[in-house]
């Protein structure tokens, strides 16, 4: 289960499978909703995110 990146809760959380629908890819992202403070956040940051929002941008 992961860890909440804003309250540290490792409750049971409520997953969700989404895909990338805006530039066609259709590539799968997991996504999580905190059951204490409720945050919606990817279970995974992509290590590419140049795929997604171009050249420059921030890696995390």
């Amino acid at each position: 289960m992961p860890t909440c990146r804003i309250c540290g809760s490792q409750a049971e959380h409520c997953t969700f499978v989404m895909r990338e629908m805006m530039i066609g890819l259709r590539d799968e992202f997991s996504y999580f909703q905190c059951a204490d403070c409720g945050c919606l956040q990817i279970v995974a940051v992509p290590a590419d995110l140049a795929r997604y929002y171009g050249e420059g941008v921030l890696q995390l």
